[in-house]
């Protein structure tokens, strides 16, 4: 048995004898997504869905992959509802930026296109008061940016301690280190000289890096070639 074309049923929309027989749907049914779309295996959002649906078909494309891409790579999680500002704010826009479609072995959009739209929604958040982002990150920037995505995968970290992970962060950019150039020493005179109300907050940071490192081992560059050296105290 031949299958109907859903194009036919819409086509006999036109036809008022075929609308007097009642056997027709309301209204047409139009073109459904493939199963390989975005939208069908990552649905957006409600918020995200009704900014896009106003949009060109470049930036509606921009969000649903990058929306995709935020699912895979733990920025968000499925059931989130952020705004387009919160969806577009710079701090989300750096660790999109820093995630590869082949670490989730997708092949298309390839990364160039997903940069691509990456500046797409920079600039679509600009021309709506956001600030996007900004014009060069530095290769030690995207660095940490890449351990927050990492560490927002994880599921035994809480949000409170992937954002404590600036504890360590903030002073080694200070002095233009990523994760890869920090030592075991580094982190002891880093800790040796910190106020004591300071110190606890660099300690948890350094037991949250340890514990990313047991997980990956050194197959992340992002992550520093050994663990920290600092250890809870029992």
């Amino acid at each position: 048995m031949g299958q109907l074309r859903l194009g036919a049923l819409d086509a006999l929309q036109k036809d008022g004898l075929a609308r007097r027989t009642e056997l027709l749907p309301m209204c047409k049914i139009g073109t459904l997504p493939k199963p390989s779309d975005h939208g069908t295996q990552y649905p957006l959002d409600p918020q995200l869905q009704t900014v896009a649906d106003g949009e060109t078909r470049r930036v509606r494309s921009a969000i649903a992959f990058s929306w995709r891409m935020a699912l895979l790579g733990g920025v968000f999680t499925v059931g989130d509802d952020p705004g387009i500002g919160e969806f577009l704010s710079r701090n989300r826009l750096q660790e999109l930026s820093a995630l590869r479609t082949e670490t989730f072995g997708t092949k298309r959009p390839s990364q160039k296109t997903y940069e691509g739209y990456i500046r797409e929604l920079s600039r679509f958040i600009i021309s709506r008061g956001g600030q996007g982002l900004p014009s060069n990150i530095s290769p030690v920037e995207r660095r940490w940016i890449e351990l927050r995505a990492l560490a927002r995968k994880s599921e035994t970290l809480t949000p409170a301690r992937v954002m404590n992970l600036a504890a360590v962060s903030t002073p080694a950019k200070a002095e233009g280190l990523s994760l890869r150039d920090l030592t075991r020493d580094w982190f002891a005179e880093r800790l040796a000289v910190l106020p004591a109300e300071k110190r606890r907050a660099f300690s948890s940071a350094c037991y949250t890096l340890n514990e990313l490192v047991a997980i990956h081992g050194r197959s992340v560059d992002c992550l520093p070639p050994n663990c920290t050296g600092v250890r809870r105290k029992r």
